[in-house]
């Protein structure tokens, strides 16, 4: 089965497919300009937020022509709502967010569209100006990430008969105060999350790696100060940018906007233990780094930096896991 991204071409965001990081654009993504994607797992559906994250829909990748079919059209969430993270689960859409009240997630499918069925979030979770950020499917567990306040959580739910069912909540660690989850990805290592805080005036930023079966923490990259002021060094400048987070073959990969990317390699043990810094690594050819794109289905090969290039034009390049493995095993070796 071929690799499918959802990437800038000649100033355009195309469905494509990818081999070997060559890439082959196939037809135009749907959407509005501000569209987000969040392609399958399984490479074969792609659920769409746009118009402000306030509607979404759900389409098929087609082995051929047309390549893009309407599975679920657009449809606006529930008054006052905005999307954070979208979904494809078979046919059923799903959408975390927020509401007026606090966090919120929802489900739609061919059976109630255009309308929207809310999935229980567990009372004790629910505040205002919080909201599920991210969304991830672990075989039949769908696994929702709440994003803010202490404490946070991640809320699991098991599919059975046709229905999401709370299996349980796992309390997260707090490394900061009002620390916020930004972004959050799910790899053969765990599920690895990015988030920030502030304390007493200082930004820090932390990205961690959580277990796969029962997400504890097994590792965190910290830095604190303020960006391209007061920050020690050029990792601390580039971790404190970071803004995307992705796993490559065992290797944790962060993109850092104009600091490029930073790359570590992911603990592989049970217990805790003394972490190598992370290497920084520059793109050519993209002056930004603002988004990573793992082609689906993930075969290890590689993650595309997505970003601006000199003149500000959305771009691409393909960062291979040969290449960032020899990065880290360049500078374990000069130490």
């Amino acid at each position: 089965m071929p690799q499918h991204a959802i990437l800038p071409f000649e100033g355009q965001t195309h469905l494509c497919t990818v081999e070997q990081g060559e890439v082959r654009p196939l037809v135009l993504a749907p959407g509005n300009a501000d569209a987000h994607y969040f392609l399958s797992r399984s490479a074969d559906r792609v659920a769409v937020l746009d118009s402000s994250r306030r509607r979404a829909g759900l389409f098929d990748v087609l082995p051929q022509e047309p390549w893009l079919r309407r599975n679920l059209p657009f449809a606006t969430l529930p008054r006052g709502c905005v999307g954070h993270a979208a979904l494809a689960w078979g046919d059923t859409l799903l959408v975390g967010g927020r509401s007026k009240a606090s966090e919120a997630l929802w489900s739609r499918s061919r059976a109630t569209d255009p309308g929207w069925t809310a999935i229980p979030l567990p009372k004790q979770i629910e505040l205002r100006g919080k909201a599920i950020d991210g969304l991830h499917r672990l075989e039949d567990q769908l696994i929702a990430v709440d994003d803010i306040v202490t404490p946070k959580w991640i809320v699991i739910y098991r599919f059975e008969a046709g229905e999401f069912l709370l299996e349980r909540c796992v309390r997260l660690p707090s490394h900061t105060t009002y620390e916020r989850i930004t972004q959050s990805f799910l790899g053969d290592s765990g599920l690895t999350l990015l988030s920030r805080g502030v304390n007493h005036g200082r930004l820090s930023q932390h990205a961690w790696l959580l277990s796969m079966d029962r997400f504890k923490e097994k590792a965190c990259w910290s830095a604190a100060g303020q960006v391209s002021e007061d920050a020690t060094s050029p990792l601390s400048d580039a971790l404190l940018s970071a803004r995307t987070i992705a796993e490559v073959n065992g290797y944790m990969v962060l993109g850092c906007g104009a600091e490029g990317v930073l790359v570590a390699k992911l603990p592989t043990g049970r217990r805790r233990s003394t972490l190598p810094d992370p290497i920084c690594l520059s793109v050519p050819g993209l002056a930004t780094v603002d988004t990573l794109v793992v082609p689906m289905p993930a075969d290890c090969s590689g993650v595309f930096a997505v970003g601006k290039d000199e003149a500000g034009h959305a771009d691409s390049r393909w960062l291979s896991a040969g290449t960032l493995v020899a990065a880290t095993t360049c500078m374990s070796g000069s130490d």
